[in-house]
């Protein structure tokens, strides 16, 4: 199964672009956040050649806008409260897994406290899922508005994520007494000159600030350790630098806004 993700920037104009991602990678679970594009005909124009296309209409947000090509029936709401939506995928070989879509608040209104508390909150969430739904095999992804890096992102109360998956595989660890479960967090791959993909991440900022990180990425997709040796196949992951003929990234690396001051993610799931 490919899944795709794209934070659209509530840009009207930007049909034409995402319908071409999802058919041009041949996307079978379509996620657009800050979507104010009319479903109806996203669904339209996805399906202009064949038939292949569901409206999965999310109850969290009219910015979550879902489409997929497998049944409605194999995709079940679980929970959908504030910024987060909570799916979980019956797959017809048999195996459940919990999708945690997240579109978490903006760094133009939350400093890094507000961001860590909010990921505690998610955190809690998911937990309460996990063990609701007896199901401990989670994928996390969205745009979460922080680094890899951030607290909110590696402390045991957010979302415990780790770029070493040896770590990982440990399953959790144990503070203060209390156990703790990781997260695999792939995306720190692309950092550095040195790292996968043609771009350091999926949002450029170029502040005035003295302290500035140019590339962030702020849109990812976490793991559980669990779905790491058969499920998750991480050669394909990838952050989408172009689309059809089009380039995303302009020649000094600043995302072409007219589309999105995002680029969108895919990765592939196998063996469900």
């Amino acid at each position: 199964m490919k899944i795709g993700l794209w934070n659209l920037n509530k840009n009207k104009g930007v049909l034409e672009k995402a319908v071409l991602f999802a058919k041009e990678q041949d996307i079978d679970f379509l996620i657009l956040l800050e979507c104010i594009l009319d479903p109806a005909e996203i669904l339209l124009q996805l399906n202009s050649e064949r038939s292949a296309y569901y409206y999965y209409k999310p109850y969290v947000s009219d910015f979550f806008q879902i489409f997929i090509k497998f049944s409605t029936d194999l995709l079940v709401d679980i929970r959908d409260e504030g910024k987060i939506s909570v799916k979980q995928f019956l797959s017809p070989l048999g195996r459940k897994i919990n999708f945690v879509i997240v579109h978490l608040p903006s760094k133009l209104y939350y400093d890094e406290a507000d961001q860590d508390a909010f990921s505690n909150e998610v955190k809690k969430v998911i937990d309460e899922i996990e063990n609701q739904t007896n199901c401990f095999d989670t994928v996390v992804l969205g745009d979460f508005n922080m680094n890899p890096f951030q607290r909110g992102m590696i402390q045991t109360t957010g979302f415990h994520s780790t770029f070493d998956k040896k770590t990982a595989k440990e399953n959790f660890r144990i503070v203060q007494g209390k156990e703790y479960k990781y997260f695999y967090n792939p995306m720190w791959s692309f950092f550095g000159e040195l790292g996968r993909g043609k771009v350091h991440g999926t949002f450029f900022y170029k502040s005035p600030k003295p302290i500035c990180y140019f590339w962030n990425i702020f849109d990812q997709v976490l793991f559980r350790p669990t779905l790491l040796d058969s499920i998750f196949a991480e050669e394909t992951l990838e952050i989408v630098t172009r689309i059809g003929d089009f380039e995303l990234v302009k020649g000094n690396q600043i995302i072409d806004k007219k589309i999105s001051d995002h680029l969108p993610i895919q990765f592939e799931l196998n063996n469900i």
